[in-house]
């Protein structure tokens, strides 16, 4: 399901219900994401200020893709928004 995602703890709430999903405990997703245990703990309760770095391995170890969209007003305020939209991912990230 896709769901828009607007806060730390909804995030948290996603890894911890894709991570339930799956069956794994906490300590478990901590050795999938190369982080602790204590990590996901917090993060799973929307708490801390995990770095992107986190947050992606977290997401990638639970079997989620994030992703970005940009605001129906965006284009108005950045009209190389559209452009940037369009592009693959790989691209954006230097990848080939």
């Amino acid at each position: 399901m896709n769901r828009p995602i607007k806060t730390a703890r909804a995030l948290g709430s996603a890894i911890r219900d894709a991570r339930k999903a799956r069956g794994w405990t906490q300590a478990t997703l901590a050795e999938h994401a190369g982080v602790t245990q204590a990590t996901v703990s917090t993060f799973e309760r929307g708490e801390g200020n995990p770095t992107l770095s986190t947050v992606l391995a977290l997401a990638s170890a639970s079997g989620l893709n994030l992703v970005a969209r940009l605001r129906q007003d965006s284009e108005a305020r950045f009209p190389w928004a559209s452009q940037v939209a369009e592009k693959p991912t790989d691209d954006l990230a230097g990848g080939s």
